[in-house]
């Protein structure tokens, strides 16, 4: 809600230089809030005869939020998450969820950003996807001590890339199979089960 008060006592009176604007940024005022916008304030001190230059840093972040309908009592989840209500919605790293907002089709201030466009909820039957969305949330035990959940996903995705490879990208950390029958899309996740049949001739 307001500018950095280091980068203001730093920067304010600073000239700037559009030729070398690393060595001599541009100065930094109190209007410069960058609101919505995720951002990292790095501060290094560099020995240039020992460095090429300042670090190339890496930031992770949480990703966007998603619909769970695990999340939502008017479908058989328990919560107050809504699909028409993005302001219910919440940061997961659920790969079978974010599969399934995909499927669905994603938005972003009522306009179609990502994913398929239309699809009717009837035609992912819950029953399958919440047993999906709970295999990926069953916890196993960390080496060094305390859970995680089974399966996780995290990346950046070009909004102009294919559905159908983001969906199989999506699905390899859970080793997780689509299936449609009879118009109905269900989905497997993790190893096969144990047989329930044999024979022999």
């Amino acid at each position: 809600t307001v500018v950095d008060p280091w980068l203001l006592s730093q920067f304010a009176a600073n000239p700037g230089d559009p030729d070398d604007a690393e060595k001599n940024p541009y100065p930094i005022d109190a209007d410069m809030v960058g609101n919505g916008v995720p951002y990292a304030i790095l501060t290094t001190l560099v020995n240039q005869d020992l460095f090429g230059g300042p670090p190339e840093p890496k930031f992770e972040y949480l990703g966007g939020f998603f619909y769970d309908p695990r999340a939502d009592s008017t479908v058989g989840g328990s919560g107050g998450q809504r699909w028409n209500s993005p302001a219910t919605w919440e940061y997961t790293c659920n790969p079978v969820v974010v599969a399934y907002n995909s499927l669905r089709g994603i938005s972003w201030d009522g306009q179609w950003l990502f994913g398929l466009q239309g699809t009717a909820p009837a035609r992912l039957p819950l029953d399958s996807w919440f047993a999906g969305m709970n295999a990926c949330d069953a916890l196993r035990e960390k080496a060094a001590g305390g859970f995680e959940p089974m399966y996780r996903c995290g990346g950046l995705v070009a909004v102009d890339s294919e559905p159908a490879a983001f969906l199989e990208e999506l699905l390899k950390p859970c080793n997780a199979r689509f299936a449609e029958v009879g118009g109905y899309m269900k989905i497997r996740v993790g190893m096969s089960g144990a047989a329930v049949m044999s024979f022999t001739d």
